[in-house]
Order: structure tokens, then C-alpha cells, then sequence
């Protein structure tokens, strides 16, 4: 640390804030950080923020983001967009939904026009919407944004995004398509009260699948606060099965076989080594991922 302090070469000022960073000491970092305004240290900029996300949450990125934009009104309006876009996807990922969605607001509006920032920005606000919806009819004014979004210059991001979308707006006509619909909303499309939903949708429409009661675990966890209803369907409609006694934290030399009956059909491999030796317990089991990424 030192030997940063000492330096009088303008990287040592980055070089001083990860290791403040590294250390645990943000709040000094953060005041580093600050002071980069200069051009060269674009790369610096997000790589410092990334990392502060990691040692003080994305709050305290956010914040540090906050300032630095009041203090760098020079800095570029794309690398404005880009540090907002990274920041709001942050956020995202927390689910912290009012502060990502005004982050890409936030960025779609620095952004020049036209340009590959403007049109991240402008997904990004359909992520959030779609992280948000509850069933199959939120999705349909956001494929209906993507798709204008998709033929417009500079949104490539909206095409692979609109193409997920349409697949889980799509009715499974079996229990195994409605189950990858439901885990393409759970691992691809970051919905979790979506797949909740589509989870309970496949145990419904067929009651006497061996889908039901493992759609059924998978939808716990997605919908928490459901959790005792959807729990006592299990024991009371499914308490031989497998999932069920799996739910419970009971051994079931049963459960391998379940799961590799299922996998046949999913066209998925289930490692052997899934399955619990008698006398085990384990946890809730979570089927996936499966589904392709959202982005690259």
C-alpha cells in the first residue's frame, strides 16, 4: 500500500483503490475511485465498481457510481451508459427490480442514439419487467417491445431475449414441454415468480405425472409464500413419491429412478451420483439449469 501512496505514476492511484478494496476498506477505496475522471481510466472505472459491488454490496457501488458521475461530467456519455448499465445489472441480479429499472432508464437516457449502450439500456428495462411478471400474459406488451426493439440499429441484445420470451409464452402441449417452459423462466429468464407459476400450471394440468409432485418442489422456492399451501398438496396427493419424501429430507432409493424416467424424456443425463445413499438426507432438489443463457 505504501508503496501506491508513493508513486507518482497515475496508475498507482487504481492500482491503491483495488488493493484498498481487496483489504475491506471501501469507504477509502471509494474516495479513490472518485478521483478517476481521466479517459485512460475507463476500464479501471468499472473493474473498481465490479469489485466494490463484491466487498460492499451493490449499494455501496451504486452510491460510489453516484458520485463519480456528479464529480465526472466529463466523462464520456457512452462510458456514462456502459458504468450505469453494469450497475443496473447488478442490481438486477439481486432482484432490487425500482433501482435496476432506474439505472437503465437512467443509462437510455445518457446513451447517444443509435448506439450498442442505447439499446442495452432499452432491454434492460424489458429484463426487469420481465423478472417482475407473474404469469404468461405479463410477457406479451414486453415480446411486443422486443420485437420493435429487434429491428431497431444497435439493440442486437433484443433478439435472443424476444426469442426466450416466446418460449415460455408457449402452452407445453405435454408435462415435460410445460416443465422446460417453466425452467426457461426460472434459469434463463431470471423470473422466479413466472416459473413459480408454470411449475404449478404442469402439476395441474396433469395431476398423475410423475411431473406433478416435482413441479411442485420446484415451485416452492420460486413462490415462498406458498410454501405451506403447495406443501401440503404434496403430502397430501403425492406423500409416496419420491420428490416428496426428497422435499422432506428422507432417503428414497426411488428418486434416481424418478429422475432418469424424466431425464429419458427431457433428453437430459442424469448423473448417477445424484441419487442419496440410504440413510441420507438431502435438501430440496432443483431441477437444472437447463435452459440456454440469456446473454452470451
Amino acid at each position: 500500500m505504501s508503496h501506491f501512496e508513493r508513486s507518482k505514476e497515475p496508475a498507482a492511484l487504481a492500482a491503491r483503490a483495488h488493493a484498498l478494496l481487496a483489504a475491506g476498506r471501501t469507504a477509502e477505496a471509494a474516495a479513490l475511485l472518485e478521483a478517476l475522471l481521466a479517459p485512460q481510466f475507463e476500464t479501471e472505472r468499472a473493474d473498481l465498481l465490479a469489485q466494490m459491488a463484491s466487498a460492499g454490496g451493490p449499494e455501496a457501488a451504486s452510491a460510489s457510481l453516484d458520485r463519480l458521475l456528479a464529480r465526472g461530467k466529463r466523462i464520456l456519455f457512452q462510458d456514462q451508459a456502459r458504468l450505469l448499465i453494469a450497475d443496473a445489472d447488478r442490481r438486477l441480479v439481486h432482484a432490487d427490480y425500482d433501482e435496476a429499472a432506474g439505472r437503465y432508464r437512467r443509462a437510455a437516457l445518457v446513451a447517444p442514439a443509435a448506439t450498442n449502450e442505447a439499446g442495452m439500456a432499452s432491454v434492460g428495462q424489458q429484463r426487469v419487467l420481465i423478472a417482475r411478471a407473474t404469469q404468461r400474459s405479463d410477457l406479451k406488451p414486453i415480446e411486443a417491445e422486443l420485437a420493435r426493439l429487434s429491428k431497431e440499429p444497435g439493440v442486437a441484445a433484443a433478439k435472443p431475449l424476444l426469442d426466450l420470451v416466446r418460449r415460455a409464452m408457449q402452452m407445453g402441449e405435454t408435462p415435460g414441454a410445460g416443465f422446460r417452459a417453466a425452467e426457461l423462466a426460472r434459469d434463463s429468464l431470471g423470473a422466479p415468480a413466472l416459473a413459480g407459476q408454470l411449475f404449478l400450471e404442469v402439476a395441474a394440468r396433469d395431476t398423475a405425472s410423475l411431473y406433478a409432485p416435482k413441479a411442485l418442489v420446484a415451485a416452492i422456492p420460486m413462490l415462498p409464500e406458498r410454501r405451506d399451501s403447495i406443501a401440503a398438496v404434496l403430502d397430501t396427493r403425492y406423500a409416496a413419491s419420491p420428490y416428496t419424501r426428497a422435499f422432506h429430507g428422507e432417503p428414497s432409493v426411488a428418486y434416481a429412478a424418478a429422475e432418469d424416467s424424466l431425464a429419458r424424456e427431457l433428453g437430459v443425463e442424469i448423473a448417477r451420483s445424484s441419487a442419496a445413499p440410504v440413510g441420507a438426507r438431502f435438501a430440496l432438489p432443483v431441477p437444472g439449469p437447463r435452459g440456454p443463457p440469456e446473454r452470451p
